[in-house]
């Protein structure tokens, strides 16, 4: 989890806590589920949504005030495991950890269980969520599924391992030139101007990075250079390449358990197991968060 997004966890579990809590109308329903223990979250316009474990609530950062959205709500699950927000369609997904998915689009929420009705018996996780355009990458235990926010449908599912075997993809991440797959072999890879990419054939293992077998569990691209970690699956510590310019090299060496890498134009945020590091525009360390301290 990145910081930008730990800042804003925090601050919607403050905000519910503060603001959620008044009685309910008389013959009002009112709902029991945790909304402290705050997994995930996402902005989308003025609203700041965060996934729980039971729920989901918003908090609108005009107006100061905060949404409970449950299933007495209309939405279809619990135990939230990612949020994301297509800004050219203006919709939100919610994935669930049984891999179930609801869609909240201009006011109205669909729901979409088709991989969590999958029939394999293998892995349905969703790992993660990249839009190309208006389309969504969901990233699966399986491989990757493709579904279109403009007509609210998925449209396609690329099985992406070895002769067409099922493969965890935990992220994903696009270039000008290609799309890049983090999985649990390596980093795969396939142009752009691939007709189909459901064909597991116009995928390729990047053998260009080193240890290209190893585990790659999260991508980032920031100013046309991929940053991915590389993790060794006997020691299970994380070495995070860079790629620019088409060559690799080393960025940042032997953390334990690095989950995420994320930032904006000014920072880069790399999570690991015990804290989180803060890169600055030119890419030194300018700050290690070991704990967050409440006052």
């Amino acid at each position: 989890m990145n910081l930008y997004k730990k800042g804003i966890l925090i601050f919607c579990t403050l905000a519910f806590t503060i603001t959620a809590f008044s009685q309910p109308a008389i013959g009002a329903w009112r709902d029991h589920f945790s909304y402290t223990n705050v997994k995930t979250a996402v902005k989308a316009e003025e609203q700041i949504y965060c996934g729980t474990e039971l729920a989901l609530f918003s908090y609108d950062t005009e107006y100061g005030s905060t949404e409970k959205l449950s299933k007495i709500k209309g939405f279809s699950d619990y135990d939230i495991k990612a949020l994301a927000y297509c800004q050219a369609t203006k919709t939100l997904i919610i994935a669930y950890e049984n891999s179930n998915i609801d869609i909240l689009k201009d006011n109205t929420i669909y729901n979409f269980s088709d991989i969590k009705r999958k029939p394999i018996n293998g892995d349905k996780h969703i790992y993660n969520i990249t839009f190309q355009g208006t389309k969504a990458l969901i990233s699966c235990g399986f491989g990757i599924v493709v579904y279109d926010t403009e007509r609210l449908e998925f449209t396609d599912t690329w099985i992406i391992g070895e002769e067409a075997q099922e493969t965890p993809v935990y992220d994903i991440a696009i270039t000008d030139q290609f799309i890049y797959a983090a999985t649990e072999n390596g980093l795969k890879k396939a142009n752009l101007n691939t007709l189909n990419l459901a064909d597991y054939r116009n995928w390729e293992l990047d053998r260009s990075i080193p240890n290209f077998t190893n585990k790659i569990n999260t991508l980032y691209l920031s100013k046309q250079v991929l940053y991915a970690n590389s993790i060794n699956k006997v020691t299970k510590k994380g070495i995070v390449y860079a790629l620019k310019e088409n060559n690799w090299a080393t960025f940042q060496r032997y953390l334990p358990y690095i989950s995420n890498i994320a930032g904006s134009s000014s920072y880069m945020a790399l999570t690991n197991s015990y804290s989180i590091l803060i890169y600055n525009k030119d890419l030194n360390v300018e700050t290690e968060i070991f704990k967050y301290v409440f006052a």
